[in-house]
């Protein structure tokens, strides 16, 4: 069975039902294809937001504070710059280059 999936949660539900006796896949996509708590309240993942604000960075991957507050505030996230980018930092994304402003590696 091969299957083509645009998110790690759907690959995650289809390996799982992959994996499962047929007669009991039925039961199983249900359960498993509810949305999770955070998606039905509609809120973004930090990674996710880290990807988006990776593209609204200039030619040199560098983007400062106002850029990142701006989309936050565009996307309704409650999310302090700082501590998004912090994140970022120490997830080895990004370096701080001076006060609000950071370059995105590659």
């Amino acid at each position: 069975m091969v299957k083509e999936c645009t998110s790690s949660a759907e690959l995650h539900l289809e390996v799982g039902l992959a994996n499962t006796p047929e007669a009991l896949r039925d039961e199983l996509r249900n359960r498993l294809s509810t949305a999770s708590p955070s998606e039905e309240r509609g809120e973004v993942s930090p990674r996710a937001l880290l990807r988006e604000l990776r593209v609204l960075a200039d030619a040199e991957g560098v983007i400062d504070s106002q850029t990142v507050r701006h989309h936050l505030k565009k996307k309704s996230v409650e999310t302090p710059v700082d501590g998004l980018m912090e994140q970022a930092e120490l997830e080895g994304l990004a370096l701080r280059l001076e006060n609000d402003r950071w370059m995105f590696f590659e």
